[in-house]
């Protein structure tokens, strides 16, 4: 799909991607009849791609927040050392 002439999201280059075997395995499947596609008889390399891609964006996420936390907590060291106060005000009760 494309949106203002631009696609919503990048393609995936096959052989720099961590699941391109079910990738490939599932356009195999795909190509190899147009019935396959109909029938559901890829169902399976689409759960095993579905799986990868999950297992692949959770290994992301986590390193993700890891390098968040390290980034926060370099951030607390360097406002401590200048005598910055980091702890984030409560808010008052509405009445």
């Amino acid at each position: 799909p494309v949106a203002g002439g631009r696609a919503m999201h990048p393609q995936i280059v096959i052989g720099d991607h961590p699941c391109d075997v079910y990738m490939v395995a599932l356009e195999q499947c795909h190509d190899a009849t147009l019935w396959n596609r109909f029938t559901g008889a890829c169902n399976d390399q689409k759960a095993e791609l579905d799986r990868c891609l999950r297992a692949n964006k959770k290994d992301k996420v986590k390193a993700s927040v890891k390098q968040a936390r390290e980034k926060r907590q370099r951030w607390e060291e360097v406002c401590r050392e200048h005598g910055v106060d980091t702890t984030i005000p409560s808010t008052p009760e509405p009445k």
